[in-house]
């Protein structure tokens, strides 16, 4: 009996599927928090819980992951309504319509934030809901129109 329970702590694991080395209490944010108004995430090198419905999956890809985004954010055009999940090696963890609840480490990757997981960190909470509306993001020109950038490119 000993001798198991010393396995299970190896593994990471006590009983129940309670995971050792973790905080207990991992905060609860959304992901417009997770993405922050600047150009890199204050939850930066922290662990996080968030939720979204999954709006693409790359998980089995040379992505490794998938996008999440709430039904509804701060309303805050300075922060991201998204988040993509880097899941690594493990596949097929969701599929696009979940809803899920992700708990990682959030992380600046070329320039984007990301929350890395491993497959315990991925809960499928209900199947088959609603993707959330698709914003366009017109921010991202520093305010230079579209029909500017594109007379730029002809001329």
């Amino acid at each position: 009996m000993n001798r198991v329970f010393f396995v299970l702590i190896g593994m990471g694991f006590l009983g129940g599927g309670i995971r050792m080395g973790q905080p207990e209490t991992v905060p609860a944010v959304t992901i417009c928090q997770v993405q922050g108004a600047g150009n890199v995430s204050p939850y930066a090198g922290q662990p996080v819980r968030t939720e979204g419905v999954v709006v693409g999956d790359f998980d089995t890809t040379g992505a490794k992951g998938f996008f999440i985004q709430p039904s509804e954010c701060d309303g805050n055009e300075a922060t991201s309504d998204g988040v993509f999940v880097y899941a690594g090696a493990q596949a097929n963890l969701v599929s696009t319509g979940d809803w899920v609840r992700v708990e990682g480490t959030v992380a600046e990757y070329f320039g984007m934030t990301r929350i890395a997981v491993a497959s315990e960190g991925v809960t499928v909470l209900a199947n088959g809901q609603p993707l959330p509306a698709p914003v366009l993001d017109t921010t991202g020109l520093g305010g230079i129109s579209f029909y500017l950038f594109l007379v730029l490119i002809v001329t």
